[in-house]
């Protein structure tokens, strides 16, 4: 009896250290996976901080995940054992995975320690990174490089060969240069001018002096009577006018200082007619329109010609350069006027303000606005009169003879007596009411006058028509 209860007992506290084992091996185990998965979360921390390791996170999870489905699956089986000790149960096998962590961890230690090592050596590894990519953008691009070496070797030659034509005409152009100054010494003496200005005074008949090189002083000259005698004190002063005018024109040709002879210039002429100069103005106005029509034509240095004058008449010659004067852009006209000691400048552009008694008649006949009965009768008789009367020496008989049938002459007496009639009387207001309308009719008349009298271009021409 006591033989069987001590091998109950003996048997008995054998199982249950088994089972204590399995418990503590459970706990142990449970100890050293959750130790594990604590390094694995910090790996992952530091290693999602440290990108210079080159480790893929995505495979630290893929490990992990796997682990620890391994672990929930020991775990199961260690506590089917603990409930049956007798039953026999298989864990799976960890060190592979756990291995291959490991193998990351040495690859971004690796990853660490190079980059370290370029760390501390900053200097040549940027040396060798920047002769590397050279040496990858020359593999990259050598036929670009190719291309351009070939571009730019036959762009050096091209001006290689324009430096030496630029030093060829260079040289030809300094040896022209030198032969104009030369040939400029001519042309600024005083004898080319001396002869021009005489031709010129011969020509327009003045021949009662002429000038002559001056024997005191080297490119001078001097006024001689055709007695040898000066002239100095005895000239007229349209003569004075006349003959500094001409030099004026022979300087403009030219220049006293040698290096200016071809340069461009500007002219101002500042009333070179005064009140006593009628016998020289027509003259002189002849050749400012030369000079002019030359500058607008490209023939002379003269790039711009300002001209002043108070002098209507010489205003008159000057401006009129043909009948297309006004339909050019290169005439403008202005008026300078002072007032209380302030001088203003007021602009007319192509249009010329100076303008005839006669042509300011037809300015008013063409004007529609404020049109009057008697202005117009006595603007159309003093036109009719100066045009055909006085220069055309044309009655009025003639005028209406000019017309074919009887019903058109006895409508051009009727404009003749109209008009006769109306600029030497003063109608009262109720009888030029009557007749206001009437004036477009008799200006219709008046223009035929001028078509019957063969003289329709003159009509066109001063009442602006095409």
């Amino acid at each position: 009896m006591i033989s069987k209860i001590s091998s109950i007992l003996f048997f008995s506290g054998e199982y249950e250290d088994d089972v204590n084992l399995i418990k503590q091996s459970i706990g142990q185990y449970d100890t050293c996976i959750n130790e594990l998965s604590k390094c694995i979360d910090t790996l992952y921390a530091v290693l999602k901080s440290c990108p210079v390791t080159g480790i893929d996170l995505s495979k630290i999870d893929s490990i992990k995940d796997l682990l620890n489905s391994y672990f929930s699956k020991n775990k199961t089986e260690m506590h089917a054992k603990e409930r049956e000790p007798s039953k026999v149960v298989s864990l799976t096998e960890t060190t592979e995975t756990i291995s291959a962590l490991k193998q990351l961890v040495v690859n971004g230690n690796a990853a660490i320690a190079k980059h370290n090592e370029t760390v501390d050596n900053h200097t040549s590894e940027k040396n060798t990174l920047v002769a590397d990519i050279w040496e990858f953008l020359m593999d990259e691009n050598e036929r670009l490089i190719s291309e351009y070496l070939n571009s730019s070797k036959n762009f050096n030659n091209a001006i290689s060969g324009i430096r030496e034509k630029i030093s060829t005409c260079t040289q030809q152009l300094n040896y022209i240069n030198l032969k104009i100054t030369e040939a400029e010494k001519n042309i600024t003496g005083v004898q080319p001018t001396v002869d021009e200005i005489n031709r010129s005074l011969e020509s327009y008949g003045f021949t009662n002096f002429k000038i002559v090189p001056s024997p005191a002083q080297t490119n001078a000259y001097q006024i001689q009577r055709m007695d040898g005698t000066l002239a100095t004190d005895t000239l007229s002063e349209g003569e004075e006018t006349f003959i500094s005018f001409l030099y004026f024109l022979q300087l403009a040709k030219g220049s006293i200082d040698i290096a200016k002879v071809s340069n461009h210039k500007i002219l101002v002429l500042d009333d070179p007619i005064c009140s006593l100069d009628s016998t020289v103005l027509y003259i002189v106005s002849s050749l400012v329109k030369s000079l002019i029509k030359d500058v607008r034509e490209g023939k002379s240095d003269v790039e711009q010609i300002f001209i002043l004058t108070h002098n209507v008449f010489f205003h008159r010659e000057t401006a009129f350069i043909d009948r297309r004067a006004e339909f050019c852009n290169d005439i403008h006209f202005w008026i300078i006027s002072k007032d209380n000691n302030i001088s203003s400048v007021r602009p007319y552009e192509k249009n010329n303000p100076i303008k005839t008694s006669y042509e300011l008649l037809w300015e008013e006949l063409k004007s529609n606005t404020n049109t009057s009965l008697i202005t117009v009768q006595n603007t159309m008789r003093r036109i009719l009169e100066n045009y055909f009367n006085i220069l055309g020496k044309a009655k009025d008989d003639d005028i209406v003879n000019s017309f074919s049938t009887n019903e058109e002459k006895m409508i051009c007496r009727s404009l003749l007596s109209w008009i006769n009639d109306g600029s030497h009387t003063v109608y009262d207001d109720l009888y030029i009411d009557s007749y206001t309308d009437s004036v477009d009719r008799y200006k219709q008349i008046f223009k035929k006058i001028f078509v019957k009298m063969g003289h329709e271009a003159h009509y066109k021409m001063m009442m602006g028509e095409s």
